[in-house]
């Protein structure tokens, strides 16, 4: 909303155009889009067999993606593991749904 613009790539344009370094965009089932200087790619979304609450969904998004960037995790890793997250959030009630990261890494990253 705050750019004025539809498609990802105009949204995430509109925010570097400014001095913002990384553009992160929450795509719901989609995954998510992400943006630098010097890179640009999505990164699907977790099938999730019954959505309980999407109330918190895009926090909890946006809280994995900051854990995972302080853990030191390359990008494309740090959106799995967003996405994973916010796939752990809207499986339950409320945010009640979250564990513990390496829970969640388990469950939704196993391999990667």
């Amino acid at each position: 909303m705050l750019s004025g613009k539809k498609h990802p790539d105009k949204v995430a344009a509109f925010f570097l155009d400014y001095g913002i370094g990384t553009v992160l965009l929450k795509l719901g089932a989609e995954g998510c889009y992400i943006r630098t200087a010097d890179e640009e790619f999505t990164t699907d979304a977790f099938k999730v067999e019954k959505i309980v609450d999407t109330l918190g969904a895009g926090d909890c998004h946006a809280a994995g993606f900051l854990a995972a960037t302080v853990k030191g995790w390359d990008l494309g890793k740090a959106c799995r593991f967003a996405n994973a997250v916010g796939a752990a959030c809207v499986s339950a009630r409320g945010t009640s749904g979250i564990r513990p990261m390496q829970q969640i890494v388990r469950q939704y990253m196993p391999n990667r």
